[in-house]
């Protein structure tokens, strides 16, 4: 079983104005995480990912995004 993202989604989720939330719930779901295992694995706190996930921030730092598209094995303009 493969953990990362085919070429083909990567693409369609940076064509379709797809949030970064919404990606990285993706991700997530792919993985089959917890909230809490994301947030362990980002450096950050349950609630500051709930409101990427949600959309409650459209400000993400550059260091999340990095860890995520780290562990996830996609790039950071996914």
């Amino acid at each position: 079983m493969f953990d990362i993202m085919s070429k083909k989604e990567e693409v369609c989720m940076m064509t379709v104005g797809v949030s970064i939330g919404e990606r990285i719930k993706h991700l997530q779901k792919r993985k089959g995480m917890t909230d809490t295992e994301l947030a362990k694995v980002l450096h950050i706190d349950r609630a500051t990912l709930k409101r990427i996930i949600e959309g409650g921030t459209e400000k993400v730092s550059s260091q999340v995004i990095i860890d995520a598209a780290q562990y996830f094995g996609v790039s950071t303009d996914f």
